[in-house]
């Protein structure tokens, strides 16, 4: 049950307040919780800046006493009964054991009692053992706090609340005192950059930095000192001399930041201390730095080579059983007191010497780039191997920093072919077109770990299939006489599976080759070998279209043929005609047969162009044909016919003589026909008169003739040209014989 109240005057506040207090008595523990407002929390004292010089983990660790926290109540009963308040520290911070306590006090407070104070390094609990019946001020004194680590970490300070985990009491993020930890006084000097290892006469890469610190090594950014360097000489070599840095130094947040440092003079173990010379007081304890060496050279301390071939030679692609180990040294006398132990700076790079072993050999070790830097002067490469088999090889070791010639040479070894382990493209695939051999045929050898051919010995039959396949639809790979084919055995081809007329149906870029070993005879199984990427090109459509009647007469037909060229089977493409070269209109959409070949019929009304125009696929480019035309005669259609005959009429007999013309077309201009009348006439057939005629919507002209004089007559018509159509020829004689 809850039971809410508004406050408005103070009297009204007591008597509510001990009808609270009597509601609680009455009811069972747990059932009522009387709000009457909030419980306020006065953070604790004290801790804001705590030294780090009093860590527990510092020379002299020690406590801070804080002062509260303090919670009050502004109404009974609100720290409830059996309650527990669980001050917790922040992240870095831990309470004293068995010191402090808690009371309960303030104007009239009543009732409110707790249980002592329980402690874990980084809690302090209470429990509430009677809650109160007028509003109480919990007061928490003589805590104490310290940091558990000095170090800051290069950070201004460490801080954070101490918050309640309890179940009575505000909680949350609720603040019950603010710990911080500060850098603690001046005392000593202390080295934030080391100085590195670097040759003679040549500044250190990284350049010393000196702070101003605390007891536990935290820099103290306050006040100002200065800083001088000077040169301890080394336990090898030396003395040398200290130059570029030799001036006095003013700190800046409590840092001295030194450039130009540089020894001339090798040697091996140099150290720079480090002194306050600031002066007007007791000057800060001094600081040597960390050893580092000036050297001057490199050496293979374990030369390359060696290994399971004849005469215990370094195989190819199979790592040396000697691993080079190069180290940085100061003089050549010996890799033990001239050795730089204190170099872990310095990064070694191995290469084959420029014009030793085999042109064209690759070295690789486990280290990327064959970049190794120096752990105490020396840098101990792993996996190092040579691929191509060759004599007299030589390794080089750079630096950098660079010493000396900086071209460090190690002792010749050779390098022989090792057992076969793998195939290997020899011969990369390319120049490949869809459908047709590639231009470079793909060779595949049985070879070692590095590549280096095996002649003899050993056998296998390799066959070829397509790895990576981009082609839509997908490629497929045919040889001649097969995929498979078997290593020669002797020869100049020895240990190589040659192949021929190998090619890939459709276009596509990235194809790949996988070649596979079977039937090994002399050797384990042999590794798969992927080839180089390569891009299949489709070809481009090539099209030849022919007609089988250059010269038609309307009404018939004409066939046209298109014969596509190299992967021209199955390919549907688009046959267009035309009358003026300009508008082209698609007639068909054949599809080419096995050979591919395809045909159309047609017949055309009026002269005609055609061509194929080829789309393209996966495995041909698109494409046009040639042009092919047609002409088309017209036909004129005399009537009437005697049929070859000579028909006798009568004198002054009028006939009408018609003409249709073939193709007629209403969208066209009318074709005109010409009637020509002959009359015998001294032996000699003499034109009597020629009538031209435009045809009707039909395609018909038609003329009305009277014969009016006797004796021997023929007519005879003619369509003649339009744009559109081609002449036609004469119709044949019609014969009269007037009487």
């Amino acid at each position: 049950m809850n039971l809410a109240f508004s406050r408005s005057r103070a009297g009204r506040l007591a008597s509510l307040a001990m009808t609270g207090a009597l509601l609680a008595a009455l009811l069972p523990a747990g059932q009522v919780a009387i709000v009457l407002g909030a419980v306020s929390v006065t953070a604790a004292t004290g801790g804001e800046a705590i030294s780090a010089s009093t860590a527990a983990d510092a020379p002299a660790p020690d406590w801070t006493t804080i002062v509260g926290p303090q919670i009050t109540e502004d109404a009974a009963g609100q720290l409830v009964n059996n309650g527990t308040i669980v001050l917790t520290a922040p992240a870095g911070f831990e309470f004293k054991a068995a010191t402090g306590s808690i009371g309960a006090g303030g104007t009239g407070c009543l009732g409110l009692t707790f249980s002592a104070l329980s402690f874990s390094s980084t809690t302090v609990t209470v429990t509430v053992t009677a809650q109160s019946t007028a509003p109480c001020v919990a007061t928490y004194s003589g805590l104490q706090v310290r940091p558990t680590t000095g170090s800051l970490g290069g950070a201004a300070q460490r801080t954070g609340n101490i918050t309640n985990t309890g179940n009575t009491g505000p909680g949350g993020a609720t603040n019950y005192g603010t710990l911080t930890e500060v850098p603690g006084t001046v005392a000593k000097l202390g080295y934030t950059q080391q100085p590195s290892t670097s040759p003679s006469g040549v500044a250190f890469a990284t350049q010393p930095k000196v702070a101003v610190q605390d007891a536990v090594g935290n820099t103290v950014t306050t006040g100002s000192y200065s800083i001088t360097l000077t040169k301890v000489a080394p336990g090898t070599g030396g003395p040398g001399t200290l130059s570029g840095c030799t001036a006095a130094v003013a700190t800046v947040a409590g840092v001295a930041t030194f450039g130009g440092c540089l020894i001339t003079g090798t040697g091996i173990g140099y150290r720079l201390l480090a002194s306050d010379t600031t002066g007007g007081g007791p000057a800060l304890t001094q600081i040597n730095s960390a050893l580092f060496d000036i050297p001057d050279n490199l050496g293979f301390e374990t030369q390359p080579g060696g290994g399971a071939g004849s005469g215990s030679k370094a195989q190819g692609g199979v790592a040396f059983t000697n691993q080079p180990k190069v180290t940085v040294r100061s003089g050549t006398s010996n890799f033990t007191t001239n050795k730089a132990v204190n170099d872990s700076t310095t990064v070694i790079t191995l290469s084959i010497k420029s014009g030793t072993g085999t042109t064209g050999a690759v070295l690789t070790c486990d280290q990327a780039g064959n970049l190794l830097k120096a752990t105490a002067g020396s840098s101990q490469f792993t996996g190092c191997k040579i691929n191509k088999s060759g004599t007299a090889y030589k390794l080089v070791a750079t630096s950098s920093p660079a010493y000396g010639t900086n071209n460090w040479e190690s002792a010749a070894f050779d390098v022989v072919a090792g057992p076969a382990t793998k195939l290997t493209f020899i011969t990369q695939p390319a120049g490949a077109a869809a459908g047709q051999a590639f231009t470079t045929q793909p060779v595949v050898a049985i070879t070692d770990a590095g590549g280096n051919i095996v002649t003899s010995g050993v056998s296998a039959n390799v066959s070829l299939t397509i790895g990576t396949n981009p082609g839509i639809p997908a490629g497929v790979l045919s040889c001649t006489p097969s995929i498979t084919v078997a290593t020669a055995t002797s020869g100049a081809n020895a240990g190589k599976a040659t192949f021929a007329g190998c090619k890939i149906t459709n276009a596509g870029v990235g194809y790949t080759l996988n070649a596979i070993a079977t039937s090994v005879s002399g050797a384990g199984a042999l590794t798969s070998a992927t080839s180089d990427p390569f891009t299949v090109t489709a070809p481009g459509a090539q099209i030849t279209l022919t007609n089988s009647a250059s010269v038609i007469t309307w009404g018939n037909g004409v066939t046209i043929t298109a014969q596509f060229g190299v992967n021209g089977a199955n390919k549907t493409f688009i046959l267009e005609r035309t009358r003026d070269s300009v508008n082209w209109f698609t007639d068909a959409t054949p599809t080419t047969d096995a050979s591919g070949r395809a045909s159309f019929t047609y017949r055309p009304a009026t002269n005609s162009y055609w061509r194929a125009r080829f789309l393209g696929t996966s495995d041909l480019l698109p494409g046009t044909s040639n042009t092919t035309r047609t002409v088309v005669r017209q036909i004129a259609l005399l009537r009437p016919t005697n049929g070859g005959l000579i028909k006798s009429i009568a004198r002054n007999t009028s006939i009408t003589f018609t003409t249709t013309v073939r193709p007629a077309r209403p969208e066209l201009p009318p074709a005109r026909v010409t009637f020509r009348f002959y009359r015998l006439s001294g032996g000699t057939w003499t034109l009597v008169t020629s009538r031209d005629v435009i045809i009707d919507a039909f395609g018909k002209a038609a003329t009305t003739f009277k014969f009016t004089s006797g004796g021997s007559w023929y007519v005879r018509s003619i369509a003649n040209p339009t744009s559109y159509n081609a002449n036609s020829v004469w119709s044949p004689v019609e014969r009269y014989n007037v009487r």
